[in-house]
């Protein structure tokens, strides 16, 4: 089972566009080297668009993957030191959004069910909240 079988679920016309900031965390799904502002096409329903960092970049790479047919839209990323009970590998699935305002933007709950239930039993997932930042948080301090 895998990410193929979501749209399969969800039903005819579904396609997916998976926003990527950076190529290291292309590479979580993908051999293919993708540089910011490349799309590349996974299967028939799922593309890849590499958007570079920052929400400018996020917001043109979401624009250019709803322009090339997507319907749905995840954001996909790699992050340490979030969560002291999250190792390496782990999977956090945001419940909500929160914006630098305090906006909390609830997330497609039925899509999240759907994805853990494809995942492999082996991955460790995580339900949270994905708060927006404006600058790259490097420090665990900051982080928390």
């Amino acid at each position: 089972m895998g990410f193929g079988e979501i749209p399969e679920r969800i039903g005819c016309g579904v396609t997916i566009g998976i926003v990527v900031a950076m190529p290291e965390e292309v590479a979580t799904l993908t051999q293919v080297k993708l540089n910011k502002g490349d799309l590349f096409r996974l299967n028939d329903a799922i593309t890849l668009g590499c958007s570079g960092a920052g929400r400018v970049n996020a917001a043109n790479a979401a624009a250019k993957l709803i322009e090339n047919g997507a319907s749905r839209l995840i954001s996909w990323g790699c992050a340490a030191g979030l969560n002291p009970q999250c190792r390496p590998g782990d999977l956090v699935l945001a419940a909500y959004c929160q914006t630098m305002s305090g906006d909390k933007l609830a997330t497609d709950s039925v899509w999240r069910d759907l994805l853990k239930s494809v995942l492999p039993m082996s991955v460790n997932c995580h339900e949270g909240i994905l708060v927006e930042a404006t600058d790259l948080i490097a420090e665990s301090h900051a982080k928390a």
